[in-house]
């Protein structure tokens, strides 16, 4: 389990290496528009959950602390519970570079490669600040069907 925690880490940071690198390039932005990068992670993360399911559902229905810490301090669990993370924080960076590259208000490129690696460390933290520092005027809807 240890090589497939580490192979799921790896996999994700070339994707989030261009996302840093360059937010405004044509790959990063088609990387926050396809799903592509997260099919490794959610592969895994169904394998993982998926035997635990019934009886994972009702606690996941009426959450207690007792039983999510029960769940979360086992390999499998600890292991689900970082790929939500990795998968979450990825759509949070997602729609950081989506809405940088889809906006009037350009905001300065530095800035948005910070905010991208706070979300990568700190997901919540990261997107709090893109509420806060990134402005955006939306180009139209016609923009946000786009694929």
């Amino acid at each position: 389990m240890e090589l497939l925690f580490e192979v799921v880490n790896i996999w994700m940071i070339p994707w989030w290496v261009i996302w840093i690198w360059s937010p405004n390039s044509a790959i990063a932005g088609w990387l926050a528009r396809k799903p592509i990068p997260l099919l490794l992670p959610v592969l895994v993360y169904v394998v993982l959950i998926g035997p635990g399911l019934p009886q994972l559902l009702p606690e996941l229905a009426n959450p207690k602390l007792g039983p999510i810490t029960e769940f979360l301090s086992n390999p499998t669990g600890a292991f689900a519970g970082w790929i939500h993370f990795l998968v979450m924080d990825y759509l949070v960076g997602a729609w950081i570079v989506f809405r940088y590259q889809n906006s009037f208000a350009k905001a300065n490129s530095w800035m948005v490669r910070a905010i991208l690696f706070a979300t990568l460390m700190f997901g919540p933290i990261g997107a709090v600040l893109s509420f806060w520092f990134l402005p955006v005027k939306p180009l139209g809807n016609d923009k946000l069907l786009a694929g």
